[in-house]
């Protein structure tokens, strides 16, 4: 699993409203994100790739840094999908 959401709470003080905020806020901003990345030029794709380091905590993702793979895109968009999708399921079951 890529997401640790009990670390996520943790860090937001426990508030499951603004983790749930956050997790929507993340699917709607990159929805498309997988087919942007193609098109983007190497200055874009780091730009891309820092800031999702940057948001990494807040999503309660554990070793952003060391498992993000930024030298194959293939890699990367398979690595980025399931986190997108392990967010939306989260998301779902919040839910319910």
């Amino acid at each position: 699993m890529i997401i640790n959401p009990e670390k996520a709470l943790r860090y937001l003080g426990g508030n499951t409203v603004i983790l749930k905020k956050l997790y929507e806020s993340f699917l709607y901003s990159y929805k498309d994100f997988t087919v942007r990345i193609i098109t983007m030029d190497e200055e874009e794709r780091r730009i891309s790739y820092h800031s999702l380091k940057g948001i990494a905590p807040n999503l309660g993702v554990d070793s952003l840094e060391e498992n993000l793979p930024t030298d194959d895109l293939n890699d990367f968009i398979d690595y980025f999908s399931r986190l997108y999708n392990e967010i939306e399921e989260y998301v779902k079951e919040m839910s319910l």
